[in-house]
């Protein structure tokens, strides 16, 4: 082995025993801002685990690295407390990190669902049309000096409506109960089934079943 590979080798060690935490190589070679290669890197963390200087794991195809903790000296009971305290902080951190990312991330999904400025405009702008021409009906309708519809008629109308909703309702919950058990032994999708039978349902056409009082 050359003076600068054994130089190469011992920074490898050098770290671990500084830092005394599990690391994979790629993390060693970019921490020791890639003062050694990460083919020495490699070698260097081979040639230790075979002097048991260091022990390897894999987790998930991924081999991580640390120093063997027989060769580390052991520390005192203050140097212990310091180090739980530390623990326990971090912990600390952790949880609250946690909080922040979760609130973020519903914060994200909020300011995802609503309307962008210039949809916003765009909604607004509809409305007024509506509004605008909603208006300009009534106005010709009550100008128009139209017949009164009598509380009888009234009710026959709405009596009407709501028998004919009702026609609605039964068919399509027939037509369905009926697209259901073709289904069942059909070896293709529902949508594959009612293209080729040339069915458009309300969904496609944006219509509700009103609700009738």
């Amino acid at each position: 082995m050359s003076k600068k590979e054994l130089a190469e080798y011992q920074k490898v060690l050098a770290y671990l025993r500084k830092q005394n935490r599990p690391y994979n190589a790629q993390d060693i070679t970019s921490n020791l801002n890639k003062e050694v290669g990460k083919t020495s890197v490699q070698r260097a963390l081979d040639l230790y685990v075979t002097e048991n200087k260091v022990k390897e794991k894999v987790y998930n195809k991924t081999k991580v690295y640390c120093i063997e903790q027989s060769t580390m000296p052991n520390l005192s009971d203050s140097e212990m407390k310091e180090l739980d305290n530390e623990i326990s902080n971090c912990e600390d951190k952790i949880q609250t990190l946690k909080g922040s990312i979760k609130a973020l991330e519903s914060e994200i999904k909020t300011v995802s669902n609503s309307l962008s400025l210039e949809d916003t405009k765009l909604k607004v702008k509809e409305t007024i049309e509506l509004c605008t021409d909603l208006e300009t009906r009534l106005n010709t309708i009550k100008s128009s000096g139209g017949k009164q519809i009598t509380p009888t008629e009234k009710s026959r109308i709405q009596k009407q409506h709501s028998g004919n909703i009702g026609h609605w309702k039964k068919r399509k919950r027939l037509a369905s109960d009926m697209l259901d058990q073709i289904l069942e032994n059909y070896p293709k999708s529902k949508r594959e089934l009612l293209d080729e039978i040339g069915i458009e349902t309300d969904e496609e056409h944006n219509v509700k079943i009103p609700i009738t009082k």
